[in-house]
């Protein structure tokens, strides 16, 4: 009897289906969350690794946000200091630490502009390759003209720039 009594009886029933539905509640969201921290975590990955970059850090040394002189030619340096061959960057880099040697009191605003958007590319280039940049300042001028000639430039040297707008 107590048997019978027991299956006919109602009361309890609806506890049953909200542990029911709480337990699909939550075995949902345990899914969701595995499935979207997968993509978040390889977003998290990329963000870190970017802004850990060589690159970044080196702008940052350089005062947050370097703000180039000439942005659009400071870009194209980027772009040909990173192709560039290692004796060629070391080749640039010579000329531009005998240039920060010499006596620049007399330069222009707009020279010393260009000297420093390529002393920062200079540096980006080495700190992104994973060398130092050496404090060499002995450069073989036939080869610095045939530098600056890759790099566009005429052959008075990579510090003359042609005007850029």
């Amino acid at each position: 009897m107590f048997s019978a009594k027991f299956l006919r009886d109602e009361q309890g029933a609806v506890t049953v289906d909200w542990v029911v539905l709480t337990a699909a509640m939550v075995a949902l969201g345990l899914a969701v969350m595995a499935t979207v921290s997968r993509g978040v975590q390889a977003t998290v990955t990329d963000i870190d690794a970017n802004m850990n970059a060589p690159s970044v850090i080196t702008r940052m040394n350089h005062g947050f946000g370097y703000a180039a002189h000439n942005q659009r030619v400071f870009n194209g340096l980027l772009t040909d200091m990173a192709g560039m061959p290692d004796d060629d960057l070391d080749q640039v880099a010579a000329y531009f630490n005998a240039v920060a040697e010499a006596d620049l009191s007399g330069a222009d605003d707009d020279t010393l502009g260009q000297l420093a958007d390529f002393n920062a590319a200079i540096d980006m280039a080495y700190v992104d390759g994973g060398r130092t940049r050496p404090t060499e300042t002995q450069y073989d001028e036939a080869e610095l003209a045939r530098i600056s000639t890759e790099m566009g430039y005429d052959q008075g040297g990579v510090v003359q720039i042609a005007s850029a707008d």
